[in-house]
C-alpha cells in the first residue's frame, strides 16, 4: 500500500504488486499548499516499511562529528602486551585476512605465555584451518586434555587427526563437539560425511538431520542430506528438498546437478565451481555423482563471464586429477592422471583438503609426475608449509627444468623467505628462458640483483630482456617500466629512461606511484648530473620549467633538499635558500632526516634537539614495526633514521631488507640510492688516517 499526504490529508494512495527487477512509478499533479508531502509504504499487512517527509533528515547531532584524524587504538608494544593483546591482533588480522601472520602473531605470543589456554586455541584452530595438521595437534591435544567438553577445541582438534589420518581420534573429538549446540551442525556433516565414505548412508543422514535442525541455514547440510536421501532412493522427500533449498539458492549448483539439471554454462565459466561441487560428492563418496561434472566436455562462455586466463573445466589439472581419483575410487584399473599432467597450470592456485587429498593420490599414482608435484607445492606455500613447498618445487624443477611460473616461484621463497638472494638470483635467471613473459620473473630478478648489490647497468640489462621492453606496444606492466626507467637512470642512462614513458599508457593504480613522479625523479637526476658537470644552463632550464614550479607543490622534503642541491651547484642562492627553508618545515615524519639536513645547511637549529627528535622518531618507527607495519617504506624510513643517528650496520640491513620486500612508490630506487652513499661514506672512512 503506497500513499502521498500533506499534513495528513491523502492526496493519493494506491496498491502495487512491487519486485525488485521491476521499476514502479506513478506522476500526479502538483496541488497548491504549503504542507510537507509524506510518502509511506506498508506491506499487505500494514506493517510501515518506509517513509519519508520533505525537508526531514535523520541527522546526527553535530556534537556528535569530529573533524580531523580520528582516534585509533594501538596496542603496547610486544614485550609490554598482555594474553588479551596478542589475542585481539591476531584476530584483528584473521579479520583482514593474513592468517599466516596473525598465526606468526600467536606464536610470539605463545613463546612469551606458553600456559595460555586462549592463545594455543587460536594457535591450533587457525593451524587446523591452514592445514599444518601436526602444529594443530601439538597445540590442541594439551588443551583438550585441560578443558575436554570444550566443542571448539574438539572441533579443530577432529579436523587436524583425520587430516594425520586418524580417523578413530577425529571422530572422537568430532563427537565432543556435536554434544554442544555451538558446534552440533559442523560436527554432524564431518560426522556424516565421515560415514558416508564408510558406507553408512543411514547414519549419514541421521546425522545430517541433525545439523539441519541444528542450523536451518546451512545450505551444505541441507545440500548433503538431499545427496544422500537421493542415493538412498527416498526421491520424493529428496525433490522437496531440493526445491527449497533453490528456493533459498537459486544458483546452487550442487542441487542442480543432483536433480540432473547443472547449469552447464554456469559450471564452465569457472572450473572452482565444478570442483566444488565434485568434492562436496566426493566427501560423500557419491564418486559417480562427481563424474557427471568432471568428466563432462563444457561449452565456450564469453570472455566477459570468465576471470582472465580462464579455461574450460576439461582443460583445467584440477579438473582433471578429480575425475582420476574418482575413476580409481570406483575401481577402473587404469585411472587417467596423465591427462592431468599435460595440462597447463597457470593460474591454477589448488587450496582445500580435497585438493591436497587427490593431488597427493596423484603422486602415489606416479611419483614423477610434475605436474602434481608443482600444484602440491603451491598449496603448501599458500598454507604457510614452506619446506614441504620446496620440497615439492624441487621435484617439479627436477623433473620438468622449463615449467613456467616454477622459476619464479622457488626464487621468491629463496628471496623472501630464506634470505638467499645469490640462490634466488638463479631460479629468476632461469625463468628469463623458462618463462620470459612472467612479470614476477623481472620482479624478483631485479629484487635478488639489488640486494646483492650488482651495477646498475647490470641490473638494467637484465630488465630489458622482458620482450619488447622499449617499444611503446609491449605488455611490460607499468611497475616494472618504472623499475627499469629507474635503475637505466641508476646507471646514468638518463635518455634510454625518459624514452620508456614516450606513447605509453599508464593507469592509474591505488596506492600506487604515478608515471608524473617517477618521470620528474629521473628528471631531477638528470639535472643533478648536469649540474654536477657544470652544464648548469640545462640544468636551470629544469629547474625553473613550469613543469618543475608545479611539482613542487606537491614536493616532499627529499626533492626540496635536492633540488635546492642543484641550485646552489649552478650559483641560484636565492633559490636553494628557499627551497632549504621548504624542506625545514616538513612536518611529515618520512620528511624528519631531510627537514634537520635542510636545517644544518641553512645553518639553524641545534644539534641536541635534532638528535632527540631522531631518537624519538626512531623509536615510534620500531613501535610500529612491532604494531606489524614492515612495510618496504618502513624499511627505508627506519634506515634513514637510523643513518642519521649514525647506526650505519643497521640502517644498511634495512636498506637491504627493504629490497628483498616487493617494491613500494620507489622503495626499491630510494634504498638502492641511500646503500651507494652509504658504501661510498665507508670507502672514505675506511681511507681516513686513524687518529
Amino acid at each position: 500500500h503506497i500513499s502521498l499526504t500533506r499534513d495528513g490529508a491523502v492526496l493519493w494512495s494506491g496498491i502495487a504488486d512491487l519486485a525488485p527487477e521491476k521499476t514502479w512509478s506513478h506522476a500526479l499533479p502538483s496541488r497548491a499548499g504549503s504542507g510537507k508531502l509524506t510518502f509511506e509504504l506498508r506491506s499487505s499487512s500494514g506493517q510501515l516499511l518506509l517513509a519519508q517527509t520533505e525537508g526531514q533528515y535523520d541527522w546526527d547531532p553535530e556534537s556528535s562529528v569530529t573533524t580531523g584524524p580520528q582516534p585509533a587504538a594501538h596496542p603496547p608494544a610486544p614485550q609490554n602486551r598482555s594474553e588479551d593483546d596478542w589475542l585481539e591482533i591476531g584476530r584483528d588480522e584473521e579479520l583482514n585476512g593474513a592468517s599466516l601472520l596473525a598465526l606468526s602473531t600467536y606464536r610470539q605470543a605463545l613463546d612469551r605465555y606458553p600456559l595460555s589456554q586462549s592463545l594455543a586455541i587460536a594457535a591450533g584452530r587457525l593451524s587446523a584451518s591452514l592445514q599444518q595438521y601436526d602444529d594443530a595437534a601439538r597445540l590442541l591435544r594439551p588443551a583438550h586434555m585441560r578443558d575436554t567438553p570444550n566443542s571448539e577445541i574438539a572441533y579443530y582438534l577432529g579436523i587436524a587427526e583425520e587430516g594425520l589420518g586418524d580417523l578413530r581420534a577425529a571422530r572422537a573429538s568430532y563427537e565432543i563437539a556435536y554434544r554442544q549446540a555451538g558446534f552440533r551442525a559442523p560436527a554432524a556433516i564431518l560426522l556424516a560425511e565421515m560415514d558416508a565414505r564408510q558406507g553408512d548412508l543411514k547414519g549419514a543422514a541421521i546425522l545430517l538431520r541433525a545439523a539441519v535442525a541444528a542450523q536451518p541455514a546451512n545450505l551444505r547440510a541441507a545440500e548433503e542430506l538431499e545427496a544422500v536421501l537421493r542415493a538412498q532412493g527416498a526421491l520424493s522427500e529428496a525433490d522437496e528438498l531440493a526445491r527449497r533449498g533453490l528456493a533459498a539458492d537459486p544458483a546452487g549448483d550442487f542441487l542442480k546437478a543432483d536433480t540432473g539439471r547443472p547449469d552447464l554454462a554456469h559450471l564452465a565459466a569457472d572450473p572452482d565451481r565444478v570442483l566444488r561441487v565434485a568434492a562436496q560428492f566426493m566427501r560423500l563418496s557419491l564418486y559417480a555423482n562427481a563424474l557427471h561434472l568432471l568428466d563432462r566436455n563444457y561449452p565456450a562462455v564469453p570472455s566477459d563471464q570468465s576471470e582472465p586466463g580462464s579455461v574450460l573445466p576439461q582443460s583445467h589439472p584440477m579438473v582433471r586429477y578429480y575425475a582420476a581419483w574418482c575413476h580409481q575410487k570406483l575401481g577402473d584399473a587404469q585411472p587417467d592422471w596423465r591427462a592431468a599432467s599435460r595440462l597447463s597450470t597457470s593460474y591454477i592456485f589448488p587450496s582445500s583438503p580435497t585438493d591436497r587429498i587427490v593431488l597427493q593420490a596423484a603422486l602415489a599414482a606416479d611419483p614423477n609426475d610434475p605436474t602434481a608435484h608443482f600444484l602440491l607445492g603451491t598449496l603448501f606455500f599458500s598454507k604457510g608449509l614452506t619446506q614441504a613447498a620446496m620440497t615439492h618445487w624441487s621435484q617439479a624443477k627436477r623433473l620438468d627444468p622449463h615449467r613456467p611460473v616454477l622459476d619464479a616461484d622457488i626464487g621468491d621463497a629463496l628471496l623472501r623467505l630464506d634470505n638467499h638472494p645469490q640462490a634466488a638470483l638463479a631460479s629468476f635467471r632461469d625463468g628469463l628462458r623458462n618463462d620470459p613473459q612472467n612479470p614476477e620473473v623481472y620482479a624478483g630478478l631485479d629484487s635478488a640483483m639489488s640486494a646483492l648489490n650488482l651495477p646498475a647497468s647490470d641490473r638494467a640489462a637484465a630488465l630489458a630482456q622482458y620482450p619488447a621492453a622499449d617499444a611503446p606496444q609491449s605488455t611490460m606492466p607499468p611497475r616494472l617500466v618504472f623499475q627499469l626507467a629507474l635503475t637505466r637512470a641508476e646507471a646514468g642512462e638518463f635518455a634510454s629512461a625518459l624514452a620508456l614513458f614516450n606513447g605509453r599508457f599508464f593507469p592509474g593504480e591505488e596506492g600506487g606511484i604515478s608515471s608524473v613522479a617517477v618521470r620528474f625523479e629521473i628528471q631531477r637526476m638528470q639535472a643533478a648530473a648536469w649540474a654536477q658537470s657544470g652544464n648548469c644552463a640545462a640544468a636551470l632550464d629544469f629547474l625553473l620549467s613550469p613543469q618543475t614550479t608545479h611539482s613542487l607543490q606537491q614536493a616532499s622534503a627529499r626533492d626540496d633538499f635536492q633540488l635546492a642541491s642543484i641550485a646552489g651547484a649552478c650559483g641560484q642562492n636565492a633559490q636553494a635558500k628557499s627551497l632549504l627553508e621548504k624542506a625545514a618545515a616538513g612536518r611529515d615524519s618520512s620528511d624528519l632526516v631531510w627537514a634537520i639536513q635542510a636545517e644544518q645547511a641553512l645553518g639553524i637549529g641545534n644539534a641536541e634537539t635534532a638528535h632527540n627528535r631522531l631518537t624519538g622518531a626512531l623509536a615510534a618507527a620500531r613501535e610500529n614495526a612491532g604494531l606489524g607495519d614492515s612495510s618496504p617504506l618502513w624499511c627505508y624510513d627506519t634506515a634513514m633514521l637510523e643513518l642519521a643517528l649514525g647506526h650505519n650496520e643497521q640502517a644498511r640491513e634495512l636498506f637491504t631488507r627493504a629490497l628483498i620486500l616487493p617494491d613500494e612508490q620507489m622503495s626499491h630506487h630510494l634504498a638502492r640510492l641511500a646503500l651507494v652513499q652509504l658504501e661510498a661514506f665507508s670507502r672514505r672512512l675506511s681511507r681516513e688516517p686513524k687518529s
